[in-house]
């Protein structure tokens, strides 16, 4: 890791902004609070070159944490407190009052007002309405790009989760699941970054499995009946995951920006309301199932006639 990282409590307080760093620009490293430290900050700056921002818990050996926190106290919410190292170019504390105390180092990035933190808030009579607190620039770019890794995560084991689809004994398998399932999830997060087809979608469970059956079926062109492995005729409803439709931004209106679930109508509820006679429409619902796009609420048992159904069609087809 280097040498011994300077203290910072040796710094002076600044209450504008940091001053612009005059090195030629570099890659930002955004890293949570189980990475970030001042020796981290040095580390990364020192031997790659690279810049770092981080939020300061537990390990803050060599940080201004008491002397933050201390400040913070008597001061309102919004407002933050910057200090610098005396003895270490370019090496900032940062602190901002958000009901919590947060504490940042970072070796890069400006003071000046950045976007405001919106926080959810509920009125009297139940309306949701979006509350902004003031920030900083350098802490509105680091929650803005903060949680990717944890996303990544999600997609690759709590929701593609080879591991649990593929069970195998087979280090050597693991590996080579894990592989497939890192490329599969960096190709989902690359087209939905650069492609106009994924751009403006959010991170849903749908839109990911959507985005799997269209690479798969562009790999592979042969109809889903004859790329099933042995063993998974018996079980056609493998691939049925029942999850939120998405969301969607308002164009206009009192709540324009706002995020909002799709809805769709239930299929199947029209079909029981069909059979007992009672008039109406299905109630609207916010849930599908993603591999064949069919609107299933959660309610009655509606999964359950969707899957029965699946079953029904699989067993027809392969009679044929």
């Amino acid at each position: 890791m280097g040498q011994q990282p300077h203290v910072l409590s040796v710094c002076s307080m600044l209450s504008n902004c940091l001053n612009s760093i005059k090195t030629p620009p570099a890659r930002c490293v955004f890293a949570d609070s189980w990475f970030a430290s001042v020796s981290t900050a040095l580390a990364l700056r020192e031997h790659l070159g690279l810049h770092f921002s981080g939020p300061v818990k537990t390990a803050h050996k060599n940080f201004p944490i008491e002397a933050i926190r201390h400040t913070l106290s008597k001061m309102q919410r919004g407002e933050h407190i910057t200090l610098k190292c005396e003895e270490v170019e370019n090496l900032w504390a940062i602190g901002w009052h958000d009901h919590h105390f947060k504490c940042f180092v970072t070796t890069h990035g400006v003071t000046t007002p950045g976007k405001p933190a919106p926080k959810r808030r509920q009125d009297i009579e139940g309306s949701t309405y979006l509350k902004e607190i003031p920030r900083p620039d350098v802490i509105a770019k680091y929650q803005g790009e903060m949680g990717y890794v944890d996303r990544h995560n999600r997609f690759r084991q709590g929701i593609l989760h080879l591991s649990k689809v593929w069970i195998t004994r087979r280090w050597q398998t693991r590996i080579q699941l894990e592989l497939l399932g890192m490329a599969m999830v960096d190709a989902f997060l690359a087209c939905r970054s650069i492609m106009p087809k994924w751009q403006n979608v959010s991170d849903e469970d749908s839109i990911f499995w959507k985005f799997v059956h269209t690479v798969v079926s562009q790999l592979d062109e042969r109809p889903m009946a004859e790329r099933q492995r042995e063993g998974e005729e018996d079980t056609p409803t493998l691939h049925c995951k029942h999850v939120a439709i998405g969301l969607y931004k308002v164009q206009g209106g009192t709540y324009k920006g706002s995020l909002k679930s799709k809805q769709a109508r239930c299929k199947f509820c029209h079909l029981r309301r069909k059979n007992v006679n009672e008039s109406g429409t299905s109630p609207p619902t916010c849930f599908w199932c993603s591999f064949h796009e069919v609107a299933v609420c959660r309610k009655y048992n509606c999964w359950q006639r969707h899957l029965s159904e699946v079953e029904r069609q699989s067993r027809d087809e392969f009679a044929i």
